[in-house]
């Protein structure tokens, strides 16, 4: 096969998913068994995992909601019923 006439240029983003699937694939391989990592090879890996990778943990979220009723349902209703509200 004839070498590419034009050259594929990868954004950082993309560069950066390319590496990560190429640790994940070690990581899996040495799971495996078909390889074998040493402690600093995978607390490596894990580190620069991280940097790529969102992080799964749970995530706590607090917020209050108000909701201001008055005649809205009303209207709704009104709506669907197929009469407009008139003021």
């Amino acid at each position: 096969m004839p070498a590419r006439t034009t050259k594929i240029r990868h954004d950082d983003q993309t560069r950066a998913k390319i590496q990560a699937a190429q640790i994940i694939n070690r990581m899996q391989s040495c799971v495996m068994g078909e390889i074998v990592l040493d402690a600093q090879q995978v607390s490596c890996a894990k580190t620069l995992l991280n940097k790529v990778l969102p992080d799964l943990s749970s995530v706590a979220m607090e917020s209050s909601v108000t909701h201001e009723v008055g005649n809205s349902v009303k209207d709704l209703m009104d709506a669907v019923n197929g009469r407009t509200r008139t003021k």
